[in-house]
């Protein structure tokens, strides 16, 4: 009986650790603006009073808001999809070895479907 080759979804593994740094990266860059964002809003808030000023802080509390929830949907993304390939990868390694403890009968004939030779 051949053993099954895990490496190919590994690879898809390798892909997801890509995705997850990007978003990893990207939210690091949200943050970063938000922090720029929110020291402009301070700034302003303690060197300029007049009534448009409150518009202003008005609508800066609005985009903060906003921003929190579009921060909140990306940690819960992030968390979601290291959740999930955990669990895939965590599948296929169980998949994997009660697939090499088979041998003969119906699984060799699987098992020669799943795994061409030529």
């Amino acid at each position: 009986m051949t053993t099954p080759n895990p490496g190919t979804l590994q690879i898809d593994n390798a892909t997801i650790k890509n995705v997850l740094h990007t978003v990893e990266t990207h939210m690091g860059t949200m943050r970063a603006a938000a922090t720029a964002v929110e020291d402009i809003n301070k700034e302003i808030h303690e060197h300029f009073q007049a009534a448009c000023s409150s518009v202003y802080v008005q609508k800066m509390k609005e985009w903060h808001d906003e921003y929190t929830r579009l921060t909140q949907q990306y940690d819960r993304f992030h968390a979601d999809l290291a959740a999930g390939s955990n669990t895939v990868f965590s599948g296929h390694d169980a998949a994997y070895h009660v697939a090499g403890g088979m041998g003969g009968g119906y699984s060799a004939i699987v098992e020669a479907g799943l795994n061409p030779t030529g």
